[in-house]
């Protein structure tokens, strides 16, 4: 008989090894209330036990055996976030391995769909259910020679955002002592690239010949974001602009791993993560024309057709005399090609649509995620918004939203940022970054079953006194 940690094959004791958890993405958001949790048996092992609980610590978890699969539909869960790991199982459930798997996260939505998938990630860089915040100040004091620009890590927490943040540099140790500047221009999250059940941190900065870009990765942890770059990404040779726009990509090749989408001057760089983070080497470069500013704007799109990967969006906001046009390209086990899935082009010459790109969440509760582009120069600026299905996006059914209030280059930026009001859809926040001489706004449209204008939308403008005009807020808007 076989002692603990260990199992039987071919009359021989072996060590049970440990599942390595493949979906839902860890922060990602699942689209029904019974998720399927999938995960890699390595040999040695059939099966494993699945333990599920509604707290990072796992208090109360409950176990879910799979003996003999690689995937397991849990009962139906309430709305929130989930977590759960996994321990190897050799032929019966009491037959279990050692070492159980990391922690990962989920979050359940408040409405169900027939579509067993999950897409998204969530700024929640310590794993503790809350939601943290990243701001850049690419203007800063970096306290290194010759470079400029700092990072704030604000956590969150029961009691809202804490006071004190976590500050982060580059031009040291950071980038191997090479001068850097406007480190902060832009920070995204880049979701879980390594499997630990930790987003990354994504920060842009440029090289002193203010050219060439840089992307450092920061690591998430249990104490928050990791002081000093993990990895620093740039462009082969002497590719203009990289990092110019950076986005989560989900998992584009279905190893378990987040992958991160980086824009560049007429390139997209499609990076994939491994159990080490992510590889500098291992990408795929999507290429445009430098002079229709593709890659301006790239986002991770979810999972548009329910296969199982997620998608990427690549806008061109230059294409046609400033129409613009946007680019999705479908995930699949190899990987993003080269070669777009579908493209779109804009109706009004000088729109220049897919100036901004996102994933908008599922709008309408179907299952499929939702895709929004920006044409801030279309009169006072509009939002192509088109519905996901398993057939890909419904160019047919695209709606083109207007602001509802008087502002200039509404859908300047854009994001998903989830079910905001709780009732079962996601909803898109749009700004209108104004001019200068004019304030900007931030309009929150809320996501209903058909997706319509019907609603009016949030309106979030500051007062002039408090920014004055021309500060441009609604510039950029986040999750």
């Amino acid at each position: 008989m076989c002692g603990g940690g260990t199992g039987c094959a071919v009359s021989a004791c072996v060590n049970i090894p440990t599942p390595r958890p493949l979906s839902p993405l860890s922060t990602s958001t699942v689209t029904t209330t019974r998720p399927t949790v999938r995960w890699a048996n390595l040999p040695g092992a059939t099966g494993a036990v699945v333990y599920v609980a509604d707290n990072p610590g796992m208090l109360g978890a409950r176990p879910f055996a799979a003996t003999q699969a690689s995937s397991l539909r849990l009962d139906e869960l309430t709305p929130g976030v989930w977590y759960w790991y996994a321990q190897g199982v050799s032929g019966t459930a009491g037959n279990t391995g050692a070492q159980v798997s990391p922690v990962w996260q989920f979050v359940v939505p408040n409405r169900d769909s027939r579509v067993d998938r999950s897409f998204g990630v969530v700024s929640d860089f310590n794993r503790d259910g809350y939601g943290d915040l990243a701001a850049g100040l690419a203007g800063a004091t970096s306290g290194y020679p010759s470079s400029s620009g700092r990072v704030r890590i604000y956590l969150s927490n029961p009691g809202g955002v804490a006071s004190l943040s976590t500050v982060l540099y580059a031009g040291g140790p950071e980038t191997n002592s090479a001068a850097t500047v406007a480190f902060g221009t832009l920070v995204a999250t880049g979701g879980d690239t390594n499997g630990d059940g930790y987003p990354e941190l994504l920060a842009t900065a440029r090289s002193t010949d203010g050219v060439t870009g840089q992307v450092l990765v920061f690591r998430g942890s249990n104490t928050g974001v990791a002081v000093g770059s993990s990895l620093v990404l740039t462009a082969a040779g002497s590719t203009p602009e990289f990092g110019r726009s950076i986005s989560a990509a989900g998992d584009v090749n279905g190893d378990g791993y987040g992958d991160v989408v980086v824009g560049a001057r007429g390139q997209a760089h499609v990076l994939y993560g491994s159990a080490s983070g992510l590889v500098g080497s291992s990408r795929t470069v999507l290429t445009g024309s430098p002079g229709d500013d593709f890659g301006f704007s790239v986002a991770g799109a979810g999972d548009v057709n329910g296969d199982g990967f997620g998608d990427v969006l690549v806008g061109e906001p230059g294409f046609g005399g400033n129409t613009g046009r946007f680019h999705l390209y479908f995930g699949g086990a190899a990987g993003i090609a080269t070669a777009p899935d579908v493209s779109r082009a804009g109706n009004t010459s000088g729109g220049r649509l897919g100036y901004s790109v996102a994933c908008a969440g599922d709008l309408n509760g179907d299952g499929y995620a939702d895709v929004a582009v920006g044409a801030p120069s279309v009169r006072t600026g509009e939002v192509l918004v088109i519905p996901g299905s398993y057939a890909g996006l419904l160019l047919g059914s695209a709606l083109s939203v207007a602001p509802s209030v008087a502002v200039l280059r509404f859908g300047a930026s854009l994001a998903g940022v989830g079910d905001a009001d709780l009732d079962g859809y996601d909803d898109l926040l749009v700004g209108a970054r104004g001019s200068p001489s004019t304030l900007g706004a931030a309009h929150l449209l809320r996501g209903r079953e058909v997706i319509s204008i019907g609603l009016t939308p949030f309106v979030l403008e500051p007062s002039a006194a408090a920014l004055g005009n021309g500060a441009e807020f609604g510039a950029g808007v986040s999750a």
